[in-house]
């Protein structure tokens, strides 16, 4: 009904429509992200069973498919670590239990990690998909050696015939220091990333200090824990 917006949003054989829609809310956000999911699925809903082949494009698009990518790839990046943690832990321990452990640890330190980073983005810090990708394998790795560090150590002081408590009690003592002094200089390795020029790395290095900070105090607190009880119980 307007000839003049048919030069730009119509072809010249009259077989391509280009058609804007407005999505409320700043792209990324939530409500925005609810928002271009609705029309998605109205957009779909109208046009099945037409002849018309229809496609999205613009910022709110882009980024949904940005944001669904991401999400398909942390799936398959968590699945892939956790199989390939039990291969590692397999075959350092070789007992079912022992190797449980620093995977429950782990998935408790993940999902804190997740929920800190989480508030700081709603304080203001830019946080992906990327980002989460990233803390995930990051947190997986970092985790798994502060376990196998304490873990190797408590069973050093069990052969030298400590009980349960008191060997925990020492490992954490000669050992978490160095998990400590560990996951510092890694934190701070990371917080140099502030200084970039590209924000996508900028956030993603205090994103990945806060994780490894919460990874130490997981390995020291939430692990000797678990070592004590399943100590207890033999």
């Amino acid at each position: 009904t307007t000839p003049p917006l048919r030069e730009i949003l119509v072809s010249k054989d009259r077989k391509a429509w280009l058609l804007p829609a407005n999505i409320v809310g700043e792209p990324g956000t939530p409500k925005a992200t609810a928002a271009t999911k609705r029309a998605v699925a109205k957009v779909k809903e109208i046009t099945k069973g037409t002849h018309l082949e229809v496609y999205l494009t613009g910022p709110a698009g882009t980024f949904d498919d940005i944001q669904d990518i991401g999400e398909q790839d942390t799936v398959r990046i968590e699945v892939a670590t956790i199989v390939a943690l039990l291969g590692i832990l397999l075959m350092i321990y070789r007992n079912v239990l022992t190797m449980v452990l620093p995977l429950i640890t782990i998935g408790v330190s993940l999902v804190a990690a997740q929920g800190v980073v989480a508030g700081l983005g709603t304080a203001g810090l830019g946080v992906s998909n990327q980002t989460i990708v990233l803390l995930t394998a990051m947190m997986c790795g970092a985790g798994t050696d502060y376990a196998v560090f304490l873990i190797s150590r408590y069973h050093d002081y069990l052969r030298q015939g400590d009980d349960s408590d008191t060997a925990v009690r020492n490992a954490l003592e000669s050992v978490g220091k160095v998990i400590a002094a560990s996951a510092a200089t890694v934190a701070v390795t990371f917080l140099g990333m502030i200084f970039t020029k590209l924000t996508v790395f900028s956030t993603v290095g205090v994103a990945l200090a806060v994780a490894i900070c919460v990874g130490c105090l997981g390995a020291l607190t939430f692990l000797p824990a678990l070592l004590v009880l399943a100590g207890r119980r033999g």
